[in-house]
């Protein structure tokens, strides 16, 4: 038994056509009116405020994307979606303490780790005030003399004016610092 849709979901219209299937064989429609494309019962579901607000305190508690997924009943991609457009709007400057104008002691290291795969390496630049223990910087990338720019511009103007930076003095430093 096959039921047609009857308008389109987007202006109302009726002048709708079959428009082949999806990647997963159900019908697709398409609107004349607007041009929308849609299914009858789309397995996609956009995520609800309540899931939204339930999913930040769970990331919050540092819960596993993966264990959210299946909490909530939702894909992975949805997930790391969601995370995805977080971090888009969260600012990049590091916010620190007000420090007064004098000697400023900052140390600056840099890690490396594997994200998705072993081909894909990355690299946490990381600033720190010596006394306050305060990040002050920080970027993810390669470890070029770029990297070293981007973490010195991360940096609050304070430090890169009075600060004395420690490194481990490798190539990238010498050539921004």
């Amino acid at each position: 038994m096959t039921v047609e849709i009857n308008s389109c979901p987007n202006c109302g219209s009726e002048k709708i056509s079959r428009n082949g299937q999806t990647r997963h064989g159900k019908q697709n429609y398409k609107c004349r009116e607007c041009g929308r494309q849609f299914v009858q019962n789309p397995a996609w579901k956009p995520i609800t405020k309540e899931q939204q607000e339930l999913m930040q305190r769970m990331l919050l508690e540092r819960i596993s994307q993966a264990g959210i997924a299946r909490v909530l009943q939702v894909s992975e991609d949805t997930v790391q979606r969601y995370v995805n457009a977080q971090a888009l709007v969260i600012e990049k400057q590091v916010e620190v303490s007000a420090k007064p104008k004098k000697r400023l002691h900052v140390q600056m290291d840099e890690l490396w780790s594997f994200v998705d795969n072993k081909g894909n390496e990355q690299w946490v630049w990381l600033a720190l005030d010596a006394e306050t223990r305060e990040i002050v910087g920080v970027h993810i990338g390669d470890r070029s003399a770029v990297s070293t720019q981007a973490l010195w511009n991360s940096m609050p103007p304070v430090y890169r004016q009075c600060a004395v930076i420690y490194t481990d003095h490798w190539s990238a430093y010498d050539s921004v610092l």
